[in-house]
């Protein structure tokens, strides 16, 4: 199935020099400006947004001034601060519960705060690409007793633990770089899983022995030691994972029908934005709508639903992206990794019966 992206011309993508600004000051704060004074070259200079046209320079008292240029940030702000931007481009390109709490990592107050942050990275990061592969295998033709014998941890997603998700994620890479399948996600067949099956159990070890597992609270600089010394390693995992800003993750909406051509209203859960953009896409092939889809570089579909949703949060009481965690009975119960909340849904019955006996069983 191709589609093709039909964008309203009145979304054009921002300019390089813009989306670099933009970065910046979500980083260093949204209500300054960096400026440099137009008559004696003072700066650069963070002011308050609003106090820009009122505010006198300190050398000679001038009040006139302009915004740096792309050059003069590059050249005259922080390294370190050009790094960061670097990274806040890339992650505004991947999926939003990824794009999200790499947001709230980087803009965590306290290094306790952004170890934590740390640990949910990595678990969201396991846990989205595994939910992707796992919607992939789970609509392939295969035997129930096959599932059993490839895949048994799937039996564990009535509850599943970190371990868990990781275990899954682990098989499953297994499963399409030693077979000859020709997965959605085709990139995972070259993933080098051995490279990073210590890291893997490093997390999980690292969470367990944390505030978030079974282990004592740390001091506020024994947190800024361990975030220094494993946030490299999840970097490198990442890094690895360089093939998902080549997909797009959305929710479709309204579908209607011209002659042989289907156009279809998409939103966009892409970046750390919760607002997310529409778009409207025309096809040959209908779309199943209000899921949600992932789609490759030609746009050809994959149905995640309902392992990720987009779903009202009874909590907050606006739409949130939400993993799968848990279900049982009658009810899937997901995971926010936003706000942290946890809403479940009587919708246990839209996962394959095959999921559900297994589950039941706890092969």
């Amino acid at each position: 199935m191709r589609v093709e992206r039909l964008v309203d011309k009145t979304q054009m993508a921002t300019t390089r020099e813009e989306q670099f600004r933009k970065m910046y000051y979500r980083l260093n704060g949204e209500g300054h400006k960096l400026c440099k004074c137009k008559q004696c070259g003072r700066g650069p200079m963070s002011i308050v947004a609003d106090l820009v046209s009122s505010e006198p320079c300190d050398d000679c008292g001038a009040v006139a001034w302009r915004d740096l240029t792309e050059r003069e940030f590059l050249s005259e702000t922080d390294q370190g601060d050009f790094l960061k931007l670097q990274s806040f481009a890339f992650y505004q390109t991947l999926p939003f519960p990824i794009a999200v709490v790499h947001r709230k990592m980087a803009s965590a107050p306290t290094s306790t705060q952004r170890f934590s942050r740390l640990i949910d990275l990595f678990e969201v990061v396991v846990r989205f690409v595994t939910l992707v592969i796992l919607a992939d295998y789970l609509n392939g033709p295969n035997e129930r007793e096959a599932m059993i014998q490839e895949i048994p941890e799937i039996g564990r997603l009535s509850a599943p633990s970190l371990g868990d998700w990781v275990s899954l994620f682990k098989s499953l890479s297994r499963h399409y770089t030693s077979t000859n399948s020709r997965p959605f996600l085709k990139e995972i067949k070259d993933f080098k899983l051995d490279r990073y099956m210590k890291t893997l159990d490093e997390f999980v070890n690292l969470r367990n022995a944390s505030l978030r597992g079974h282990g004592s609270t740390q001091t506020e600089a024994e947190y800024e030691i361990r975030f220094q010394e494993n946030s490299p390693k999840l970097d490198k995992l990442i890094d690895d994972l360089e093939f998902l800003p080549n997909y797009r993750l959305v929710k479709t909406g309204l579908m209607g029908r011209h002659g042989e051509i289907h156009k279809i209203s998409v939103q966009i859960l892409m970046g750390d934005n919760p607002h997310f953009a529409s778009e409207h896409l025309q096809s040959r092939t209908s779309l199943e709508t209000d899921k949600v889809h992932y789609l490759n570089e030609i746009d050809e579909s994959l149905v995640l639903h309902p392992y990720i949703v987009l779903e009202l949060c009874p909590e907050c009481k606006r739409p949130e992206v939400l993993l799968l965690d848990k279900f049982q009975g009658q009810k899937i119960t997901y995971l926010s990794f936003e706000s942290g909340h946890k809403p479940s849904f009587p919708t246990s019955d839209q996962l394959p019966l095959t999921v559900r006996e297994l589950a039941s069983r706890r092969y």
